[in-house]
Formats: structure tokens, C-alpha cells, sequence
């Protein structure tokens, strides 16, 4: 699925993804991909990004899984 950046919040590591269904899905830095290693080598996203991702559950609700750039 795809999504696009709606919050992050870079010194706490998590956010939020708005999927192409229109759901928010939860985003911790670890669910990122390598690809988005910024300058100090740590996993970050913009707000406003494309991303690919697998929609996922937890006990906590919808989470973005394996975050990956949109090509």
C-alpha cells in the first residue's frame, strides 16, 4: 500500500502515515527502511513523503509495517 507522511515527529521517532484508504496508521522509526537514513544515520520521514508500506495490526491499533520509499 501507499501513503503519505501526515505527521512525524523526528526527536520522538514516530508518526503518522495517511494510506491510500484513507486510514492513519501508526509509524515508529524502527518499521523504516534503511532507505531513509538521513545525515546523522537516523531513520527519518518528512511530512508530505510518499511511502510504500504493508498495513499491519497491533494491540495498539492499524501500524504502517516496513516502510519503504514510493517509487
Amino acid at each position: 500500500m501507499t501513503g503519505r507522511v501526515s505527521r512525524w515527529y523526528k526527536r520522538d521517532g514516530y508518526g503518522y502515515i495517511e494510506g491510500n484508504d484513507k486510514k492513519s496508521y501508526y509509524v515508529h522509526f524502527s518499521y523504516i527502511s534503511d532507505d531513509f537514513l538521513d545525515f546523522t544515520f537516523k531513520k527519518n520521514l518528512c511530512i508530505g513523503e510518499t511511502v510504500r508500506f504493508i498495513p499491519a495490526h497491533n494491540r495498539f491499533g492499524d501500524i504502517a509495517a516496513n516502510v519503504t520509499a514510493a517509487v
